[in-house]
């Protein structure tokens, strides 16, 4: 009788054995993005949106500080600094008046903070905090990581974000707003190597670092 009562408590550990499969490949997928600050990177970013007549394309640099501070330096087509710290936003542009607001206003900002922080810390526990997490991929060639905003207010502006990279580095950050816009932001080398391109060949940069893994060359 004790055999067969093995063999049941195996076949029932089989499921709970492959559910805690992603969560491991989370967690090591993490640990190789991870940067201790100060870290810096940068980005290439196309915004699309009902209110403009083009997409709008942006390059810069993002930096973390510290821990808890993200600085996103826009380079071009204009000079802007955006400052998010401790709940708060401050807007530095050429040529206007600082602009200071609470981060919730921009939760398109929250966002960049909450998972850039996760990311560069390594910190599974504090992505899975704000987002429903799905990894699909292999982590040491081609992934993605959807993250889809758990029902709070962020979720009123944002639909969801798909990262995108290959082994340790992540190359797409692309931003899903709930009112159809969208961001897609190149990184890192990805982006560096895209900065003297013109915006007709920068569409094949992005078709190339914001894909599926099943469509990464």
């Amino acid at each position: 009788m004790r055999a067969p009562l093995t063999a049941l408590l195996i076949l029932l550990s089989l499921p709970l054995a492959r559910a805690a499969e992603p969560d491991a490949a989370l967690a090591t997928l993490l640990r190789s993005l991870a940067q201790p600050a100060p870290a810096s990177t940068a980005f290439v970013e196309q915004r699309e949106s009902a209110l403009l007549s083009e997409p709008l394309l942006l390059r810069g640099r993002l930096d973390q500080p510290d821990a808890d501070t993200l600085v996103r330096r826009v380079e071009s087509p204009y000079a802007e600094r955006s400052t998010i710290r401790a709940e708060r936003v401050e807007v530095e542009r050429e040529g206007s008046p600082a602009r200071r607001f609470a981060l919730r206003r921009a939760p398109e900002l929250g966002a960049l903070l909450d998972s850039f922080r996760a990311l560069l810390g390594g910190d599974a526990a504090l992505l899975e905090r704000h987002y429903v997490v799905a990894l699909d991929g292999d982590i040491a060639a081609a992934w993605r990581l959807r993250l889809t905003p758990h029902a709070t207010r962020r979720q009123v502006r944002i639909a969801g974000i798909t990262l995108y990279g290959r082994a340790a580095a992540l190359e797409c950050f692309q931003l899903h707003q709930a009112d159809g816009g969208s961001s897609r932001m190149l990184l890192g080398p990805a982006a560096e190597s895209a900065t003297p391109l013109e915006a007709a060949a920068l569409q094949d940069r992005f078709a190339a670092h914001c894909a599926p893994p099943d469509a990464a060359g």
